[in-house]
């Protein structure tokens, strides 16, 4: 088996010319963070030296814009009127810089959403693990009018709109070329009163608090309904099991001792004792870890697996996180 980890919690499975998806993501674009030089996006963000664009906006030295509230010959710059070669070259480098920022970075991410979106298509079958909005936002924008299957709970198949779907539960087992899915019941990771204090008291508010409103709403939106799965997939003698949540139901009886598995580690501030009793119980392995990045901050922050990884190497498990866009062979 191939597998490619792309972000949060999605990973592209190959076996031969079968084509597995877990959880696919684009990525949200975040909005309102601060460009080079403290300058923001184009339309009336702050630039350098306390200046700002040119409708009626403050000018250096405390003069206003345009619509004819000052006659002073700053006011008569920041129309146009003075042709001196500060304010018609502040105008000018702010101009070029801002639109140069703004393209590259949506070029950039453009590219990006493309790459992704092509790689998900490659998949013969979709499986979500639950509902939140970083594991099936983009399913209806990237498997729209296309033939491939989303397998799913109920819950997130209320969401998924103008897509092929397939409702499982756990217990369902199926077979898809050479591969064989089983599901099983899990549960979200819990979070502690730490990680809700880092998150509510993050500096980062500050630059992102529109887009913290936007993932709150999507948070709301979006429910997992206590429906996670567990999946463990079988191919030429190998065994893979993907969390989709750094959690475990406890009344489960869980198969022990796979190949390797797949760990979400985010969302606890205690992370590295709380996933190493998955690890005790399971007893996989070897461990590759994902949904450590910072996808959407200020809702996120970047994970030190540097901890959890020395934990599990005293246990005798290999355990490495996982790169963004690396082949890894199970």
């Amino acid at each position: 088996m191939k597998l490619i980890w792309t972000n949060t919690a999605s990973l592209v499975i190959k076996e031969g010319k079968t084509v597995l998806t877990f959880d696919p993501f684009l990525g949200l674009p975040p909005r309102g963070t601060r460009g080079p030089q403290g300058t923001r996006g184009v339309r009336g963000r702050k630039s350098p030296q306390g200046t700002r664009g040119v409708r009626g906006r403050k000018s250096p030295q405390g003069g206003r814009g345009a619509q004819g509230r000052n006659s002073t010959q700053r006011a008569r710059g920041a129309q146009g009127r003075n042709s001196t070669q500060r304010a018609r070259g502040a105008r000018v480098r702010m101009s070029t810089q801002r639109t140069r920022c703004s393209q590259e970075a949506s070029s950039t991410q453009a590219g990006k959403r493309q790459r992704l979106k092509k790689l998900y298509r490659m998949a013969d079958a979709v499986f979500i693990t639950h509902g939140h909005f970083d594991h099936i936002y983009h399913v209806p924008e990237i498997y729209r009018g296309t033939n491939t299957c989303i397998y799913t709970t109920r819950t997130p198949a209320r969401r998924l709109k103008a897509v092929q779907l397939k409702l499982i539960r756990p217990g369902t087992a199926l077979s898809l070329g050479p591969f064989e899915i089983q599901a099983y019941q899990s549960r979200h990771c819990r979070f502690d009163t730490g990680i809700i204090l880092k998150t509510v008291f993050n500096k980062r508010l500050l630059y992102h608090p529109i887009h913290m409103l936007r993932l709150l709403y999507l948070n709301h939106l979006y429910q997992e309904g206590g429906e996670i799965l567990f999946y463990e997939i079988r191919c030429k003698g190998k065994r893979l099991q993907i969390l989709g949540s750094m959690n475990y139901h406890e009344d489960v009886d869980y198969p022990t001792g796979a190949d390797c598995m797949i760990l979400p580690l985010q969302g606890r501030s205690d992370q590295d004792e709380y996933a190493l009793r998955i690890v005790k119980k399971l007893k996989p392995q070897r461990i590759l870890l994902d949904h450590y990045d910072d996808s959407f901050p200020p809702m996120t922050s970047p994970v030190d697996p540097s901890g959890f990884e020395n934990n599990c190497r005293m246990l005798g498990v290999p355990c490495r996180r996982m790169v963004s866009g690396r082949v890894y062979d199970i």
